[in-house]
Order: C-alpha cells, then structure tokens, then sequence
C-alpha cells in the first residue's frame, strides 16, 4: 500500500511539473516572430518579438547580430507641430551576439529603428501601425 501511495504520488508530481514546464511562458524564446532585419556590408542584426508586430506600448524583443550592439532606440522625426520622439530600448545581452530588450513605442505612425554597433550606425524604417480602439469609434493609438 506504501509503495502504490508513493508511485501515485510520483507520478502526480512528474506529471504535474511536465505540464507546468508545457504551459510556461518563455519570454527569451521570442525567435518564433520574424520582424525585421538589418544588413549593410559585413554587418546583420536580426530583430524577433515576443508578438508578431511591434505595436503602441511596451514591445520585448531580441536582437541577434554578428557585431557587438552598443545601442538601439526608435526614432521619429520632428512633424509640424510636434517634436522628435526617442524611445531608447534597455538592452541587455544573454550572450555573445544575443541582446534581449524591451521598448515603450509611445504612439503609431513612421519610426526609424537606429543600432549602433562597434564602428556603425544603421537604420531600418518601420511603421506602427493604427488600430481601431475597442474604445472609440475611430482609428487611434490610444
């Protein structure tokens, strides 16, 4: 009886830790959303997300890249009646050529993606897109 008490109970906890182990969320296995790539010359950065865009409000990446990166922030240039915008990512690297970071894109509309590495600076375009808030009835980034 004591050792069908200890096998069930075994194999309860087995079980139950291959589960949970199924179901966590693995926040630095964001290499399943492609989103943008960076090449000029002899240098490639790879950008992933934990979603398949980047969109308004915080947005966790993974940048993967042949040279060191130093910096990346989002930028959007000065618009009439609107200043220049700089959303700087905290990066932080896991491993050699590997950086997880996370960025609070403060609103839609055109970005340049700016990297900094050991000797370059490259940028990429993108476009944050509008969505139609649950809230309201129209188009916002609210």
């Amino acid at each position: 009886m004591k050792k069908l008490l200890f096998l069930s109970t075994l194999t309860a906890i087995v079980l139950t830790m291959y589960f949970l182990s199924q179901y966590k969320k693995d926040e630095s296995k964001t290499d399943k959303n492609f989103l943008f790539s960076i090449k000029q010359d002899d240098t490639e950065i790879v950008f992933y997300g934990l979603k398949p865009s980047l969109d308004v409000g915080i947005n966790r990446i993974l940048i993967k890249s042949n040279k060191r990166v130093n910096q990346v922030y989002f930028y959007m240039p000065p618009m009439p009646g609107m200043g220049e915008m700089r959303e700087d990512v905290e990066l932080k690297e896991i491993s050699s050529g590997s950086y997880e970071g996370k960025v609070n894109i403060s609103m839609a509309g055109g970005w340049q993606v700016v990297v900094v590495t050991e000797n370059k600076k490259l940028t990429y375009n993108l476009n944050i897109p509008f969505k139609k808030c649950v809230g309201c009835s129209f188009i916002c980034d609210c």
